[in-house]
């Protein structure tokens, strides 16, 4: 079977510089789909050798490895939005001396 890093065509990278980087969603998923194709034929080389006891492919296995989560977005930071809300005490006391009055005259004397 022949290695999916032969079948991909060498000029594959000029494209986007030629390009400007102005690919669809779709080309980029299928750019990413190389790419990470790529790393994983390269990391199935490396893992035998390192499991062999060969730290510099060890190494590369790792760097392999960062590639990929970079490439997948699996180290982009979680991003957490926070709403603050503030409020005047003083508005709040006059908010709730209205609804203390309107619950009185209407007969719901349980505010309190």
């Amino acid at each position: 079977m022949q290695s999916v890093l032969c079948r991909v065509p060498a000029t594959l990278n000029r494209v986007s510089i030629v390009s400007n980087n102005q690919f669809s969603h779709e080309d980029i998923a299928k750019l990413r789909e190389v790419e990470v194709a790529h790393l994983e034929e390269l990391s199935k080389k490396y893992f035998r050798a390192a499991c062999a006891g060969d730290v510099k492919s060890g190494e590369m296995l790792l760097k392999l490895s960062e590639r990929r989560a970079k490439l997948l977005g699996l180290d982009a930071p979680i991003q957490t939005q926070l709403e603050v809300i503030t409020y005047d005490s003083n508005e709040l006391i006059k908010q709730y001396e209205i609804l203390k009055r309107a619950a009185i005259s209407s007969g719901q004397d349980s505010m309190e």
